[in-house]
This record gives C-alpha cells, sequence and structure tokens, in this order.
C-alpha cells in the first residue's frame, strides 16, 4: 500500500490542519528569541538602569490599559504584534545596590512579559534578589502609581542580563562601570 492510494476526506483533514495551527500557530508567532546574552559592558551600555534589588510585592498578569480606539480596527493577533501583551507582571523592587540610574533605597516598578518561553518574560518571586538591567517605560522614566504616588517604571526581558544575584556579576558591572559611566544611554531598537 502506497501513499497515493489512501483516500483522505479532505473536509476532515482540513479542520484536523486548522486546528493544530491554530493551537501551535500562535505559541510560534510569540516565541522569545533573545539570540546571544550581551556581554556585561553591553548590558551596563544599553540599560538605563542597573540595580542590585530586592522584590517586595509581585503582581501577576496585571492588564495594562489601552486606548480602545488605537486597537479597535485590528485583529487579537496584529493587536499584539503592535502593542505588546495586553498582560505583564509588575513587581515592586526596593534598590539595595545602584549602579545605574537609581539611589539606594529607590522603590522601582519593573514590568516583564508573563512567560519567559512565549514572551520573554521573568518570573521574581517576592523576597528574591536579583541583578537588574532595565529599560525605562516611559519617556521621563514615570508614571502615577495607584496610589497617585510618582513611581519610576522599568521594562526588562530574559533578553537581558537580568539574573538572580550573585557577587561574580555584581564585581563584573563594577569593573565596567568607569568605562561607560560617561557613554550616553543609546537605545538599540
Amino acid at each position: 500500500m502506497n501513499i497515493s492510494s489512501l483516500s483522505i476526506n479532505r473536509p476532515v483533514l482540513a479542520t484536523v490542519i486548522s486546528i493544530v495551527l491554530g493551537v501551535i500557530g500562535p505559541a510560534s508567532i510569540f516565541a522569545c528569541d533573545c539570540g546571544p546574552t550581551p556581554s556585561v559592558m553591553s548590558g551596563v551600555e544599553h540599560s538605563q538602569l542597573v540595580i542590585h534589588g530586592k522584590v517586595i510585592h509581585a503582581e501577576f498578569k496585571k492588564a495594562l490599559h489601552r486606548d480602545p480606539a488605537m486597537s479597535d480596527s485590528l485583529s487579537k493577533v496584529d493587536q499584539r504584534l503592535h502593542f505588546g501583551s495586553p498582560y505583564v507582571n509588575e513587581y515592586t523592587v526596593v534598590v539595595m545596590q545602584a549602579f545605574k540610574g537609581a539611589s539606594v533605597n529607590d522603590t522601582i516598578i519593573i514590568r516583564t512579559g508573563l512567560d519567559p518561553v512565549t514572551d520573554c518574560g521573568l518570573v521574581l518571586p517576592p523576597g528574591s534578589e536579583h541583578l537588574i538591567y532595565a529599560k525605562s517605560v516611559f519617556v521621563d522614566h514615570q508614571f502615577l502609581a495607584s496610589d497617585d504616588q510618582i513611581a519610576f517604571a522599568y521594562s526588562t526581558s530574559a533578553c537581558t542580563r537580568t539574573k538572580r544575584f550573585s557577587k561574580r556579576e555584581a564585581k563584573a558591572i563594577t569593573k565596567v562601570l568607569p568605562m561607560v559611566q560617561n557613554v550616553q544611554y543609546r537605545d538599540s531598537y
């Protein structure tokens, strides 16, 4: 028996293919693809914020507010391609050591995607300490927090050097700081 002699019901085959692509397709469209991890020098140079911070609060799958006039005419896939995910993980972080862009004891908002696999997000458990490399969420680095206080908001992802705190990485950051201290922030997008 060869494959050409098999009789296949085309509508059934089309339905099966549609279901498979519907399930697998979105994950592959939005899969995280970072490329090589940047060097410490590059990480510091291309970040507006580099800190050793402690996560004091985590809000998982926080809905972002969007202007409906901007997205009503777009499909869900096009909305995500143009505006990113409608949800983020948002963390409140206290700065324990400031390398760039903050001061010790500042409280900073860090936003990431939801999932390291699909959108390069990070999961930072409350109480954990991390070395965070981040970029500003807003042009002026600020937004009004829920209690009407000014908060500093930054974004990071699995594609940066953000990781659990290590003395070795902190020492490497300290070593490259004098070389990048006078370099203006350059957007790499």
